[in-house]
């Protein structure tokens, strides 16, 4: 019986060593998905741009059919409006193609950059004003003014292009999104500050 007790207590000590052994803590973000971390939130706004404005509206004169001449403007008919307006671009990013690749082996997170662009732009009615000119003096008026709503709408588009246009709109658009996407990881898993997290941006067109 003793040799048989020989061979089971070295047995049972590596047993119990291996018991108690603790495991080493790895590092490790598999079981995140890290794909719907950012695609999740569809959209981000990383700049908004207030303005106020004015534009300027010419309504023509009032025609007049004159026997062997034709048609002629009739005197003091023809009125120029100035309007102010003013609204809110917001400038940021579509989000639901960025899939984040994740390299485990190298612990490199690659995220996407695309293109930042015009989210929304609303309007600013508080600024809104009409005002007519007679004899070159500015006057308001409330009068029911109408006709000028597409030179407003085209004013507005120019707006947005004179943003994006700018450079310092994407950089400053880019800079934000980094910091959203690297704080969108960290609060779903705090092993992510383990991870280098690379950016590669889309050319611009």
């Amino acid at each position: 019986m003793r040799k048989s007790y020989r061979l089971i207590f070295p047995f049972l000590l590596f047993a119990l060593c291996a018991c108690g052994k603790k495991a080493e803590p790895q590092v490790d973000i598999k079981t995140l998905n890290v794909s719907s971390v950012i695609s999740s939130a569809r959209e981000l706004t990383t700049l908004k741009y207030e303005y106020t404005d004015f534009g300027t509206y010419e309504r023509e004169a009032e025609k007049i059919d004159i026997p062997l001449i034709g048609k002629a403007d009739i005197p003091m008919t023809k009125e120029e409006f100035i309007f102010t307006y003013g609204g809110t671009i917001c400038v940021g990013f579509q989000l639901e193609d960025v899939v984040p690749q994740v390299d485990e082996e190298n612990k490199v997170i690659t995220i996407e950059v695309p293109e930042p662009i015009v989210l929304s732009h609303t309007p600013n009615h508080d600024a809104d004003g009409v005002y007519v000119i007679k004899n070159s003096i500015k006057t308001n008026t409330s009068e029911k003014i109408t006709g000028y709503e597409d030179t407003k709408d085209k004013l507005r588009k120019a707006k947005e292009e004179a943003l994006m246009a700018q450079e310092d709109t994407r950089k400053d658009a880019i800079k934000e999104y980094k910091k959203m996407c690297e704080a969108w990881l960290l609060s779903a898993d705090s092993n992510v500050s383990e991870y280098q997290i690379k950016y590669i941006e889309s050319e611009k067109t």
